[in-house]
């Protein structure tokens, strides 16, 4: 399935710490502090301040990453570009300024992406947005640099109510770290 609105596709760079960093304000993405609460989803993601930060399991360099906005909620997929996802989950971000920035990132190969590296998306009412993170190959090269990207993410995100973070799938070896109790599962979560 093809995204429905703007994408980006390229490679991230995680500068340290197990995280890629996405934001409606690039400079201050890094500078949000990470409040534990009750958007981590088991290890995969959270939100903090209008910004989203994903998880990796290299400790830093670079990721394959793609990033899409849709007018309304797409529907899940196991597979993307003959991909399996290993984890996928979805939680709510406030985002005001319907426009999600990727920090740090080169590589774009989209003609229609923005010289900023941001995806506009389709306006809300409230600023509630929901985000699907699919990830692959977090267990390759945990907690090492990695020159070249060994893992792959996919994220979408399209205008939506808040609601409880949910993990829809948890296959990797990686789930075990940073593991949040109490998230609610989708019917057939591992």
């Amino acid at each position: 399935m093809l995204c429905t609105g703007m994408t980006l596709t390229g490679v991230a760079f995680c500068p340290v710490g197990h995280t890629l960093y996405l934001g409606d304000d690039t400079m201050d993405a890094t500078s949000a502090q990470i409040v534990d609460d009750q958007t981590l989803i088991s290890g995969l993601a959270r939100t903090s301040r209008a910004h989203l930060y994903v998880t990796t399991g290299i400790e830093s360099g670079q990721v394959s990453l793609r990033l899409c906005g849709h007018d309304t909620r797409p529907a899940p997929r196991t597979t993307d570009v003959d991909w399996k996802w290993e984890d996928v989950g979805e939680l709510s971000l406030l985002n005001p300024s319907s426009a999600l920035s990727v920090c740090y990132f080169t590589g774009v190969d989209d003609d229609s992406s923005p010289p900023c590296h941001s995806v506009r998306l389709p306006p809300s009412g409230d600023a509630m947005y929901r985000v699907r993170v699919h990830a692959r190959g977090r267990d390759l090269f945990f907690g090492r640099h990695a020159e070249d990207p060994v893992e792959s993410y996919l994220i979408d995100v399209w205008p939506e109510p808040w609601s409880e973070p949910m993990m829809i799938l948890r296959t990797s070896n990686y789930r075990f770290f940073g593991r949040a109790e109490g998230i609610p599962w989708n019917e057939g979560g591992k």
